[in-house]
């Protein structure tokens, strides 16, 4: 049996990461931590209907950089987790999926992927606004999961 953990490194994810680990020691299950990106270094600078350039740069390289050492940083912080995790006795593993523009969708399938009898994430609060131009990842997921959904409340 698995735990998916949909974690948001931006965030601090202590509540949420306290409660992960209390479901999984315990039910005695194995958490997958998961962080889903949208970094693509490829379309920097470009329009992604068209794909025509819509900011000139002359070197775009050093964005790129950025890019990667953002992802670098993310998979060493992701690890420590993962690395916490084991420390405390629980079975864990850690993934970092970039370029996925549909997080839910990600979500989904990775917990589909790895059998994962409940999905947990956070949700931030949201104003009305807010919420109708971007939507919600943790609504998505609860709608279309076919497994247990736990959503933890995460104050700004």
């Amino acid at each position: 049996m698995t735990i998916l953990l949909a974690l948001d490194l931006n965030d601090a994810p202590t509540v949420l990461l306290k409660q992960a680990k209390a479901f999984a020691l315990a039910f005695k299950q194995r958490l997958v931590l998961l962080t889903v990106e949208n970094l693509s270094p490829d379309m920097i600078g470009y329009d992604v209907v068209t794909g025509e350039a819509i900011i000139s740069y002359t070197d775009i390289q050093p964005i790129r950089d950025g890019i990667a050492q953002r992802l670098r940083n993310e998979h060493q912080h992701l690890h420590a987790v993962m690395k916490e995790c084991q420390e405390e006795g629980i079975d864990c593993t850690a993934l970092l999926i970039n370029n996925s523009p549909d997080f839910a969708k990600s979500i989904l399938a990775q917990a589909e992927k790895h059998q994962a009898s409940m999905i947990l994430l956070g949700k931030h609060p949201k104003s009305l606004m807010s919420r109708l131009l971007e939507g919600s990842v943790s609504t998505d997921v609860l709608k279309h999961s076919t497994i247990p959904v736990v959503i933890v409340p995460i104050a700004d």
